[in-house]
């Protein structure tokens, strides 16, 4: 005859993972989006953990994540505000639970673009010719288009106009690459 187990003698090895993080890679500035995370986990004895959100390594969320003992997966939406331009790194973490001796799988990061919806237009004039100022003010009107207009003033010293911020009329590629309209 043999001996019955006593139950629960086999414990599941505790262990959290975040298995994706799906979100719009490009956004506009001003635009509300989500991002969807599924994380999945075993052996927690019943204990929640708080998942953290982070943007470019800033907590800006955290949300309950309550997983059976047996197993399971949960998803969790964040909502995101996009108020301005640039790369944005979100990374969700999860904090490892007592026993769990695998936690590289406990973080996701997903990367942003966040753009100005607006056409960039470049206009470079050599001497101003009559219908240059005319076409220099219609530009500035234009509430689709951020201008940045150069023309050649007196001495030969380039006058600017409009948004030119670091544009300079020694342009690089990078500079070019800003623009999608160059007149």
């Amino acid at each position: 005859t043999v001996r019955l187990e006593p139950p629960n003698i086999w414990k599941v090895e505790p262990d959290l993972h975040v298995d994706a993080l799906d979100t719009p890679r490009r956004a506009v500035v001003g635009w509300d989006t989500e991002i969807k995370a599924n994380v999945s986990g075993q052996g927690t004895r019943g204990r929640t953990v708080d998942a953290e959100l982070y943007e470019n390594d800033k907590l800006i969320n955290t949300a309950p994540v309550d997983i059976p003992d047996e197993g399971g997966r949960r998803e969790l939406t964040f909502r995101l505000t996009h108020p301005a331009t640039g790369n944005f790194t979100y990374t969700l973490r999860l904090p490892p639970i007592e026993g769990e001796t695998r936690t590289n799988d406990n973080t996701y990061a997903v990367t942003v673009q966040v753009i100005d919806s607006k056409n960039r237009l470049l206009y470079i004039e050599g001497v101003p010719r009559w219908e240059s100022k005319y076409f220099v003010r219609v530009l500035k009107g234009l509430k689709d288009i951020t201008p940045v207009c150069f023309v050649r003033g007196p001495g030969g010293r380039f006058l600017s106009y409009g948004a030119a911020g670091a544009a300079s009329p020694d342009l690089s590629e990078q500079q070019l690459l800003n623009f999608k309209i160059v007149v």
